[in-house]
């Protein structure tokens, strides 16, 4: 799931969707079109009496936090890590993003012992066209890689492919494409 940062502001909201309807195709949004949620990314456990359902939080007791205590994703390092150790890399990771440019803080710590929650800003995406015949490992959620290499879904193949051709009739180069929030990159 993507945490994408949008601007909250209702005004920059009304600026945006008044800038769709002078953004070229495919980048044009409909008048109609509704809008996504975009998550905020807490690097903590869940807190039922207080926290929004619909953001995401990193817990050192979750898959990405198992991940990070599996012994084959540090293998040189010889010591069983601690959910203490899994927390503390999720904090420290994300402050190596920070500095990168690649997550950005929108929601300051509530109290003192909180933590701040943050969001990938859209300028930070690179997507790079691949040709459908490999499906993407996910270690978090599936430990052990199939032998055989799984499949790709033919929708999905098929769908960019497509893309791509049209994109190429409009003047577009497939191949890697930086998403950006400015509207003169779009237009």
């Amino acid at each position: 799931m993507l945490m994408l940062s949008a601007s909250r502001n209702a005004r920059a909201f009304a600026r945006v969707s008044a800038q769709g309807q002078s953004a070229l195709c495919p980048w044009a949004l409909d008048d109609n079109e509704p809008m996504e949620h975009a998550a905020i990314l807490y690097p903590r456990s869940f807190q039922r009496t207080q926290d929004y359902r619909g953001h995401v939080y990193l817990s050192p007791r979750g898959g990405f936090g198992q991940y990070v205590r599996r012994p084959s994703t540090f293998p040189e390092y010889r010591e069983r890590l601690r959910l203490e150790d899994s927390r503390l890399i999720c904090l420290h990771l994300l402050e190596a993003l920070k500095v990168a440019g690649l997550t950005e803080v929108v929601a300051p710590a509530r109290e003192a012992d909180d933590v701040p929650g943050d969001q990938l800003p859209a300028s930070a995406l690179c997507w790079v066209a691949g040709d459908g015949s490999h499906p993407l490992h996910d270690p978090i959620r599936v430990p052990r890689a199939s032998a055989t290499g799984g499949r790709t879904n033919p929708f999905f193949v098929d769908f960019y492919r497509a893309l791509v051709v049209y994109e190429g009739t409009m003047g577009y180069h497939p191949g890697t494409r930086r998403i950006s929030n400015s509207s003169s990159v779009r237009q």
